[in-house]
């Protein structure tokens, strides 16, 4: 027979654990998130550095340098009942390829840049969103790889 104060002690180990699990499992779901992204979505197509290259608006951008794949990367949460954790790259056009965005010259009257296509000139240039980051959270989501790799770092804890 368990008595009144022995069951409260086991609630509240097993309170413990699930409280400090949350941290666990939000950082695992960012690692996931950040491993798919570099390792798939932003693998799918590709072009040689300096390459002209025009992806669909929509579509994740082209793998040329490998430079966006590589400055993928997750920050873990901290500990406690409710937890946050983030995936974001270090790339300083990361922004711009996952919203989009209008470029403008800062010191010059156009932009310019060489490519295999030729030089460019331009007074402004559109940049569509190619989302890289929400896509791979929304297809994980869809998929339920995501929801799977919570419950496998939840199953740690589980009492």
């Amino acid at each position: 027979m368990v008595t009144i104060a022995e069951n409260i002690a086991y609630l509240e180990v097993i309170e413990g654990k699930v409280a400090s699990s949350a941290g666990y499992i939000a950082t695992a779901m960012a690692r996931y998130i950040a491993i798919r992204t570099r390792n798939d979505t932003l693998q799918r197509t590709s072009h040689g550095p300096q390459e002209y290259h025009q992806q669909r608006p929509g579509r994740p951008p082209a793998r040329g340098s490998g430079r966006l794949a590589k400055g993928m990367e997750h920050v873990p949460a901290h500990k406690g009942i409710r937890a946050t954790a983030t995936v974001r790259n270090e790339v300083e056009y990361a922004r711009i390829l996952e919203f989009g965005c209008r470029v403008i010259p800062h010191d010059h009257i156009y932009l310019h840049w060489v490519d295999s296509a030729g030089s460019w000139f331009h007074e402004w240039l559109d940049i569509p969103p190619h989302p890289y980051l929400s896509k791979t959270t929304e297809e994980a989501r869809d998929d339920r790889s995501l929801t799977e790799v919570a419950i496998d770092e939840f199953r740690k804890y589980d009492p």
